[in-house]
């Protein structure tokens, strides 16, 4: 008798052992060690539940001075990086993939040639890239597309008369739009759509059976330019940089654009959840000392 209860007793012991070690795989070793399969774990739950996920991430809120001084990396892939940044793909909307960038300018003078504002991927291979072409009124947005496996760059370009009116120290909104584009209720390219402020500069449609490719790798504002010697003297302002997961509608960048800017020295998106992180923490220790006493 005594036997069939100690049997009983270790069963029920390695039973609770196995769930233990269980839990604590999914819970602290897999997030920590394999921090990617977690998020694709979620990813994948929020597909094959239908559902959606939207994301707004103010990367830089306030100003931050156009010079070689003041670029800023963002890691999105290694979540163990000091400076990562998950940005979460379009999920579950129409047609694939979709995402929007948005960001507020003042030129201040017309020295831009070739000045890269903002990419994601490396100096090569990119998609995004945001960049001024020949001079400040031309604007080029350069991304990449899959067809049948063959990657294709291409590029939609602003040389539109309304963006001329920019040169004039004055504060400015661009938005920019990339989703697949649909035809007759079939997918059969991407479109890219440019706003200046709430109004619509150029719809760039490429009409083909691709799809839109998004660049799994750095995030880069402002890259160091310094070789460049076209750019030396420039001496405008970006502000309230952000992506969205998804197309944002006329509506939504209207009243992006109403809402304005953060008209203070820039902080990125990490040093805002540092600082939410000791708010956070100072209002715990303030109500435990009240409390207390």
């Amino acid at each position: 008798m005594k036997d069939f209860f100690f049997n009983i007793a270790i069963l029920i012991a390695s039973i609770f052992l196995s769930f233990m070690v269980v839990v604590f795989y999914y819970r602290f070793y897999e997030p920590y060690f394999f921090p990617n399969i977690a998020d694709n774990k979620n990813i994948n739950n929020i597909i094959e539940s239908n559902n959606t996920y939207l994301q707004e991430l103010l990367l830089i809120k306030g100003i931050i001075p156009i010079n070689s001084k003041s670029s800023v990396e963002f890691n999105t892939t290694n979540q163990r990086a000091h400076n990562y940044v998950r940005f979460f793909p379009s999920i579950n909307r129409e047609f694939g993939n979709q995402f929007t960038y948005s960001f507020w300018m003042n030129k201040k003078n017309n020295n831009y040639s070739d000045k890269i504002l903002f990419y994601r991927g490396d100096s090569s291979n990119n998609s995004p890239l945001v960049k001024f072409g020949k001079n400040s009124n031309e604007l080029i947005v350069q991304f990449q597309t899959n067809e049948d496996g063959e990657i294709i760059n291409t590029q939609a370009k602003i040389t539109d008369k309304l963006f001329s009116i920019t040169d004039h120290d004055t504060w400015f909104m661009i938005t920019i739009i990339f989703k697949d584009y649909k035809k007759n209720n079939r997918e059969s390219g991407i479109e890219t759509t440019i706003y200046l402020n709430n109004a619509l500069l150029t719809i760039h449609k490429e009409e083909q059976n691709n799809n839109l490719r998004i660049t799994n790798s750095k995030f880069v504002i402002l890259p160091d330019s310094s070789k460049n010697t076209n750019n030396t003297n420039i001496s405008g302002e970006l502000a309230d940089i952000r992506y969205f997961n998804y197309a944002l509608s006329y509506k939504q960048i209207d009243e992006l654009y109403e809402k304005g800017f953060n008209n203070e020295v820039f902080k990125t998106y990490l040093q805002l959840q540092s600082n939410k992180g000791k708010q956070d923490k100072h209002k715990i220790n303030m109500f435990n000392r009240i409390r207390n006493y």
